[in-house]
């Protein structure tokens, strides 16, 4: 990771990265469910 880049940039994916894994695994168990 790049410390010099653009700190909201940086803590945009740290929030983002890790909520687009939990709504994909949240759709995978819906799916499975139905």
């Amino acid at each position: 990771m790049k410390i010099d880049s653009d700190p909201l940039q940086v803590a945009e994916t740290f929030y983002v990265e890790p909520f687009e894994c939990l709504v994909v695994e949240a759709m995978e168990a819906t799916t499975m469910q139905t």
